[in-house]
């Protein structure tokens, strides 16, 4: 383990390192966009032009899985929308530049959006256990906003490219002095290095890497994959088999132990849409042993962060704490942000014997 991040300051030689790790998906990377945000300068003009293509693409994702919807659950679309998925279905963009596509794009989506059984399409998708017939809780808000997002000289704005989705490649660090103060807090001004590394499976084989000389470690999990199908296995549970096991894998790592860990409950908004479209039956229909009311998401939320709890009690003594997040929430991520640094460093101090 990493020395005591309490003992940092901005210019020491010790630099107090935390990795960012979950299953794709999970909101780990949107997570460490709003460290950047909230403890630097934030994003400059060159990162908002390269995210306006991924951004386009979320768009296009966002329409094929919903006109899927809509054929799956057998919603009528009329002509002019079926034309519509037809030009989405086969449109590539490759540059923002490319004016007459993204003009395509915006003509084809206002289509479908505007269309009341894509709409309806989206709340059933909330539903799917399927991971990949699933929408994401921000495909609708960039749907809302067709017209400013393909108007030319588009540049994203912060909300955007934290709503913005794509897979993290390779390992990704950030440098950054922590002081409490400017975020209304007390104590001195400390540096940190957190690193971002890709959740796909293709990924994980290259997490062992980073494990060496960690002063903390930040797991992320969705909370709305409670219940979704695993990609690794059909049969088995996402939010355990892609959550839970994978983390209960890494804690079993021999450089590991010792490094407090953070669990983060993410994408707190999404399980909230799910509980309310389905008020009657909520976490019960994979939980059927959930005592509380099927309709209240903060008791649902606290029934399954018991259950994680217990899960990693099961098998390790790691000193864990839990907080519930909606990565693309700046004030939310703020908080818990300085609640987690707080926790590592007292951990830290209290492992060292200096309180």
């Amino acid at each position: 383990m990493g020395n005591c991040a309490g003992s940092s300051q901005p210019g020491d030689s010790h630099r107090s390192r935390v990795l960012l790790l979950g299953a794709g998906g999970a909101g780990k990377s949107t997570i460490f966009k709003q460290v950047k945000l909230i403890t630097t300068s934030g994003f400059d003009d060159e990162l908002r032009t390269e995210s306006i293509v991924p951004i386009l693409q979320n768009v296009i994702d966002a329409c094929q899985k919903l006109v899927k919807t809509c054929l799956k659950n057998e919603l009528a679309l009329s002509p002019e929308v079926m034309a519509a998925a037809d030009v989405v279905r086969t449109l590539t963009i490759s540059s923002h530049n490319d004016l007459d596509t993204v003009e395509t794009l915006k003509n084809a989506a206002t289509t479908l959006w505007q269309e009341p059984n894509m709409k309806k399409a989206f709340k059933l998708s909330l539903m799917e256990t399927a991971s990949k017939d699933t929408t994401n809780s921000n495909d609708d808000f960039f749907l809302n906003k067709l017209d400013e997002i393909c108007k030319p000289g588009y540049l994203p704005s912060d909300d955007d490219i934290l709503n913005m989705r794509r897979s993290t490649s390779g390992a990704h660090s950030l440098d950054f002095t922590y002081d409490p103060k400017k975020l209304g807090g007390q104590g001195r001004a400390s540096a940190w290095t957190f690193t971002d590394v890709g959740g796909q499976i293709h990924e994980r084989a290259t997490w062992y890497e980073e494990f060496n000389d960690l002063d903390g470690l930040i797991f992320v999990l969705s909370l709305p994959d409670f219940d979704q199908h695993s990609q690794d296995n059909r049969s088995a549970n996402k939010l355990v088999e892609d959550g839970v096991n994978l983390m209960l894998q890494v804690m079993r790592a021999d450089n590991l132990q010792g490094v407090p860990v953070c669990v983060l409950l993410n994408k707190k908004d999404l399980f909230i849409r799910k509980i309310a479209s389905n008020p009657d039956v909520g976490i019960k229909s994979v939980f059927p042993e959930y005592p509380g009311r099927t309709s209240s998401h903060n008791e649902s939320i606290q029934f399954i962060q018991d259950f994680i709890d217990s899960e990693i009690s099961k098998e390790s003594k790691v000193s864990k704490t839990f907080y519930v997040t909606t990565a693309t929430d700046t004030e939310v991520v703020k908080n818990v942000l300085a609640k987690v640094i707080e926790n590592i460093t007292n951990t830290n101090l209290q492992n060292a014997g200096l309180i």
